[in-house]
């Protein structure tokens, strides 16, 4: 039987162990490289922030915020589809997944369309859609959910649709249970 060791002898191994150190130095100096990047990348976007009187390093700042940033929407909304690039647009994208941006939901159901499948732009607009989505959209919700060409990002969808009570939401909900792509999502839900 092998000894067990606690958390901080493991961190103590580890940092004596070349390969991980090396390896985790790599992982660092990329993690430096790409936020530097995006702080170049976002400027223009965050100028304009901190003209609202925010005050961010970068976009994912937004993401994680409890401060109600409503005014920010119309600016977040004239970059969302400026050639930024993946990492930047699902930031951005994500910062719209709050209920303040349902006034934007043809912007937002536009861009999303139009996305590459399996990028974190198209995540990020399917949360946004998640979070704004409602029984004014229910017809909308129900083809993208039936369209294959969106990925897996319709799971992030069908969440969304959870949150509905009206009977078409339950009637799509127990349809996509039975669809391969939606059936584990919906079967790990313990009570619509």
């Amino acid at each position: 039987m092998k000894k067990r060791i606690s958390a901080s002898e493991l961190i103590n191994n580890l940092k004596l162990n070349r390969d991980y150190v090396l390896e985790k130095s790599k992982r660092d100096n990329f993690r430096i490289a790409l936020d530097a990047r995006d702080k170049i990348e976002q400027n223009s976007i965050l100028i304009e922030l901190k003209e609202e009187g925010f005050n961010f390093e970068s976009v994912w700042e937004l993401v994680n915020s409890s401060n109600n940033y409503a005014i920010l929407i119309p600016i977040l909304l004239r970059h969302l589809s400026i050639d930024y690039s993946d990492r930047t647009k699902e930031a951005i994208a994500r910062s719209l997944a709050v209920p303040d941006a349902s006034y934007a939901w043809s912007t937002i159901l536009n861009e999303y369309k139009n996305s590459n499948a399996g990028t974190g732009f198209k995540n990020g607009l399917a949360t946004a859609i998640s979070v704004i989505c409602s029984d004014e959209f229910i017809d909308e919700i129900s083809n993208l959910l039936d369209d294959k060409r969106h990925g897996d990002s319709r799971l992030l969808i069908l969440r969304g649709l959870k949150k509905l009570k009206s009977a078409k939401a339950r009637y799509i909900i127990d349809k996509l249970s039975n669809d391969p792509d939606f059936s584990k999502e919906i079967n790990s839900w313990s009570k619509l």
